[in-house]
């Protein structure tokens, strides 16, 4: 339902590298949330141990990617969850961790990341009159849900965050504990001005234009567990980062 990214550069090696350098993205995250400051995540993907795969679909409504592997909802407590409706191909979570809080409360993070502003707008790519319906029908429900404009277009613009609001309100509606969060990359050495490269100022601003379109706010994020994480890859925390996207990036001769 979204377009496939290059998996040799951008978001998705950035996003790859912050969390096997996750010490210091992981206190990033954590000082998103009061109560998450003393707390510890347990990433389930993507990581290597799993060879970086992302859930989608049924693996992530079983948590896991085969018999071998633990499952995340298994930490999570076990809910017994009934499975969105959703066609097939629904939203490919670019992570998936798990964070115990200082109360020892678990916490579901589901994680979004992007690189650059063509990653940020985009329109449901389904074909199928019923795929369409059952995705519009879920859209309709969650902006119900949530008391947001039931006008606004939510397949034709910004479609990825409208689905993965769509599940993480579904899974908020069956009393989860779940953190929607949003990376965005600053400063991302494979993609230069003319790409659509942002730094972090560009970053803020367009993600108060993605606010705007959906008619929310701070508070409204602050309410509903949703966050926004600007990585500035240039920023001191993250140099050996961007070096290690460099050395991935020369490795698979892409230039940058």
């Amino acid at each position: 339902m979204s377009k496939k990214r290059n998996k040799n550069a951008g978001s998705y090696i950035d996003f790859q590298i912050a969390v096997e350098k996750h010490e210091k993205f992981d206190s990033a995250i954590l000082l998103l949330n009061q109560d998450w400051k003393e707390g510890k995540i347990n990433w389930y993907s993507p990581i290597e141990k799993t060879s970086y795969k992302e859930f989608q679909d049924g693996t992530f409504w079983r948590g896991k990617f085969d018999n071998k592997s633990n499952s995340f909802w298994d930490e999570m407590g076990n809910p017994a969850i009934e499975r969105i409706v959703w066609p097939k191909n629904g939203p490919s979570w670019d992570g998936i961790a798990v964070l115990t809080d200082k109360n020892g409360e678990k916490n579901l993070l589901l994680f979004e990341a992007k690189a650059h502003k063509s990653e940020l707008k985009n329109r449901c790519q389904a074909k199928k009159p019923d795929s369409i319906k059952v995705i519009s029908d879920q859209l309709d429900k969650t902006k119900k849900s949530l008391g947001l404009d039931e006008n606004v277009d939510w397949m034709n613009n910004y479609f990825q965050f409208a689905n993965r609001l769509a599940f993480h309100n579904y899974l908020q509606n069956k009393n989860i504990k779940v953190a929607l969060i949003c990376v965005y990359f600053a400063n991302d050495p494979y993609w230069n001005k003319k790409k659509g490269h942002k730094g972090k100022e560009q970053w803020k601003e367009a993600i108060e234009t993605e606010k705007e379109y959906f008619g929310i706010d701070n508070a409204f994020l602050k309410k509903n567990h949703i966050y926004n994480l600007i990585i500035d890859l240039k920023s001191d925390p993250y140099k050996d980062i961007l070096e290690k996207i460099k050395l991935k990036l020369h490795a698979n001769n892409i230039p940058y």
